[in-house]
């Protein structure tokens, strides 16, 4: 359910106006909990979302996104060193911002660690794994990092 909370952009100040408390809310957010069917429906009614949009199961493509964000977001400045190593030798900061769509001083500064934010996510990772010609695209950035435990 978090995957496609995620994907459809609802925040977990969304969950809280459709009735959950904040605790809740930022628990079924970030996939610590899990919800009954009963729990479910009253979910899908108050955010006004058509059945199985959150309890779908994920496509493979799915998959290694939500994969590759739960990595990322448990170690983002370890993925972003990681990027930078790669794209260091080839492209310039200003490129490699123009190929994410993070500014340069953003970028910057997640590389140096001064701030965890924002994660790299898994779209622009792969327009700079694809700019750098990776053969193991996004993952590259992810490999060796422990994985997000289920």
């Amino acid at each position: 359910m978090a995957f496609h909370l995620h994907r459809l952009g609802l925040s977990t100040t969304s969950l809280r106006a459709a009735g959950l408390s904040r605790d809740l809310a930022r628990s079924v957010r970030e996939g610590r909990v899990s919800l009954g069917a009963a729990d479910t429906a009253w979910l899908y009614q108050n955010l006004a979302l058509d059945d199985g949009q959150l309890t779908r199961a994920l496509t493979d493509d799915e998959r290694a996104v939500w994969d590759f964000y739960r990595v990322s977001a448990r170690h983002p400045v370890a993925v972003w060193q990681n990027a930078a190593t790669a794209w260091r030798p080839h492209l310039s900061a200003s490129d490699v911002s123009a190929v994410i769509g993070h500014s340069r001083r953003t970028i910057e500064s997640v590389v140096a660690g001064k701030t965890r934010r924002p994660v790299l996510t898994y779209e622009p990772a792969s327009r700079l794994a694809e700019a750098l010609h990776l053969e193991a695209g996004a993952d590259a950035f992810i490999s060796g990092l422990p994985p997000h435990p289920r």
